[in-house]
């Protein structure tokens, strides 16, 4: 694999075209695979997007995309699944409306290797937020309750806090165990309860803005032996509410 080593030491990765027929016969176990399945409750209903992205070379580092030669396939559920060119990868995605399978299979069927590698994963349960409500009014000075129903016992569920004004100041979690605008937020037994204490939640000013919780589940399925590592598939369930924080 010369073409794949070279395009790894060049920086920044230009002319990738130059090397496509050599990148995309790698073996299978030279190359790392990510697929998500979200879903997700926007205003028009709930729908499931699957996504996946394939990849050769170290994924911490600088990974050289994967996408497919004439006759590979990338299936989502017995489906095709059309590639889009990302800046840094081809992605293959499929968007199922909320009525779509529990479980989802990607398939990696290629020409040149006999064996189809397939990983499937199952969604977590389902949830709805039950408070705060949407639009509603929250004080950063006084604990308010975050509540969701089912809960998923002996499970985690990821809170969020997201918020743009101010360049994203309005909000200030400084607390570590309460850091909700840290990345990936906090994780929290999945009891159907979480209590957000008073002041925790602080500000440059006595700022009001629109901002909203962001609530995960979050469940991995088995990875392919046959992959590469540095890989994983896993799904989402996500959930949304918007409220104004107040001083």
């Amino acid at each position: 694999m010369r073409c794949v080593a070279l395009l790894v030491l060049a920086l920044p990765v230009v002319g990738l075209g130059g090397c496509m027929p050599e990148r995309c016969r790698a073996e299978n176990s030279e190359i790392s695979m990510v697929a998500r399945v979200v879903d997700v409750l926007p205003g028009s209903g709930e729908e499931v997007r699957v996504s996946v992205d394939f990849a050769t070379g170290d994924r911490t580092q600088i990974p050289v995309p994967w996408s497919a030669c004439d006759g590979d396939r990338v299936l989502i559920n017995g489906e095709d699944a059309s590639g889009t060119e990302r800046d840094d990868r081809t992605e293959y995605a499929i968007t199922y409306d909320g009525s779509g399978p529990e479980t989802v299979t990607v398939e990696l069927d290629r020409a040149n290797q006999s064996e189809v590698v397939s990983a499937d994963v199952t969604r977590p349960p389902r949830f709805e937020i039950l408070a705060p409500a949407f639009g509603e009014s929250l004080s950063r000075s006084e604990e308010h309750l975050l509540e969701w129903d089912p809960p998923n016992d002996g499970g985690e569920m990821q809170i969020e806090l997201q918020e743009e004004l101010g360049g994203g100041r309005c909000v200030v979690t400084d607390v570590e165990e309460h850091d909700y605008k840290g990345v990936g937020g906090v994780r929290v037994e999945d009891d159907g309860n979480w209590i957000i204490p008073g002041d925790v939640l602080t500000n440059d000013g006595d700022l009001r803005c629109e901002a909203r919780y962001v609530m995960s589940r979050f469940v991995q399925g088995e990875y392919p032996e046959a992959f590469a590592s540095g890989g994983f598939i896993e799904a989402q369930v996500l959930r949304i509410v918007v409220f104004e924080s107040v001083p």
